[in-house]
């Protein structure tokens, strides 16, 4: 994405759904945000999990656009997969307890793909979440 959004401005974002999401499930007791509720619920996106086979290992969400397949192990093979459009893929790792945290964030940080695209009526492409590696080298191509 190629729009530079300031902090106060995602925040402002942030907020307004938030609220949005709130006045639309009042019934609930909302002291933190269930980011798999505000995820299927109100953004009605679809979360599925699925077992990563891309080259890059730092790779362990993305979010489906209904056209760019996902490279993942299946019956003993890799396999490229198009889920459907809409759809937030998550690494299986991510299901273990102790991965809760890194769990939610890549969630958020999919679902914010989804409504960054729609804010800017951008065509829906493919697009990972990627662990930040410090000690990884990039090329230009896979900065862009």
């Amino acid at each position: 994405m190629s729009i530079y959004m300031s902090r106060a401005e995602l925040e402002e974002i942030s907020e307004g759904l938030i609220t949005a999401y709130a006045n639309k499930f009042s019934n609930r007791v909302i002291q933190s945000i269930d980011i798999e509720h505000f995820i299927t619920e109100f953004l009605m996106l679809r979360i599925e999990y699925a077992s990563f086979a891309e080259d890059d290992a730092g790779r362990i969400g993305f979010l489906a656009d209904g056209a760019t397949p996902l490279l993942v192990h299946q019956d003993g093979k890799i396999i490229p997969f198009v889920f459907p459009k809409d759809t937030i893929v998550l690494d299986k790792f991510l299901l273990a307890e102790k991965e809760q945290g890194r769990r939610r964030f890549t969630m958020a940080h999919e679902a914010s793909h989804h409504i960054l695209s729609k804010m800017y009526a951008m065509p829906s492409e493919g697009r990972f979440h990627a662990e930040y590696d410090s000690e990884r080298s990039c090329s230009k191509e896979e900065l862009a």
